[in-house]
């Protein structure tokens, strides 16, 4: 982990792809709390809320070229705008030093067992039967390391920190990703963009990747690595409110918690 006076250097984009504009109360809450620690910490950064796109494969993509468009942003860090979050947890994942790195939310539904077992609490019913959309496989190492981050295949993007320099790559090593975006030629876009995020059929499966899964393909393919905070503390907000505690779920149940689809 870097030390925190790293994040006077780092200047994110947060970027939120959001088709209709609205945002839930978890989200909004938390981007207040986060627009205040960047004026104490000194953190140079921007926030975006994309919003009039109904394609989520093209905001994603166009997202990438906006933040191309910008050589002083260091940090292209995706927020859903129904995930809450605390300032600490977005932190964490700017310091982890790591070029793709993500936050691990509960998905909206409990994994409900057969029968229920008597005593549990609130908290170990979550920690039990909540699923993640987040996928350990393909060789990569089960092991926790020091700073409490795992090496995952598959990580979700509505809350996932990217490096500039893993995007740059990408562009260099994947050149026949490239696209011509609808609009006029003078478009500043009209450059910069490329399908990272398209959905794929996973050629060695035949598995329908989401278009946050097929990016972490993409990259793993080309030999990044992807890594989940197992210190993920994060709200999804849906008709009900999904509690996330990562740790707790892979401590009480390792093969709920992790094996999630998105």
């Amino acid at each position: 982990m870097l030390d925190s006076s790293a994040l006077q250097s780092m200047k994110p984009l947060f970027m939120t792809p959001c088709y209709g504009g609205n945002v839930m109360a978890n989200f909004a809450n938390s981007l207040l709390a986060l627009n205040n620690a960047m004026w104490q910490t000194g953190m140079q950064g921007s926030v975006r809320i994309r919003s009039g796109e109904s394609l989520i494969t093209r905001a994603r993509n166009e997202a990438v070229a906006e933040f191309l468009l910008d050589p002083g942003y260091t940090h292209l860090f995706w927020i859903d705008a129904d995930i809450g979050f605390s300032v600490d947890q977005v932190l964490r994942l700017l310091l982890a030093d790591r070029d793709v790195v993500a936050g691990v939310y509960p998905l909206k539904r409990f994994d409900w067992p057969g029968v229920l077992p008597g005593g549990l609490t609130q908290e170990t019913f979550a920690a039990r039967y909540l699923r993640y959309p987040v996928n350990a496989h393909d060789g990569v190492s089960p092991a926790i390391d020091g700073d409490g981050f795992l090496e995952v295949s598959e990580a979700p993007t509505g809350f996932m920190c990217i490096k500039r320099g893993a995007i740059e790559t990408m562009i260099a090593r994947l050149p026949e990703l490239k696209y011509v975006p609808d609009g006029p030629p003078d478009s500043p876009l009209y450059d910069l963009c490329y399908r990272f995020f398209d959905v794929m059929v996973e050629p060695s499966t035949g598995r329908y990747l989401s278009e946050d899964y097929a990016f972490c393909r993409r990259w793993r393919d080309i030999g990044g690595q992807v890594f989940a905070d197992t210190q993920s503390k994060l709200s999804h907000q849906g008709i009900y409110t999904w509690h996330g505690d990562f740790g707790a779920s892979i401590a009480a149940s390792p093969l709920t918690a992790i094996g999630g689809e998105c």
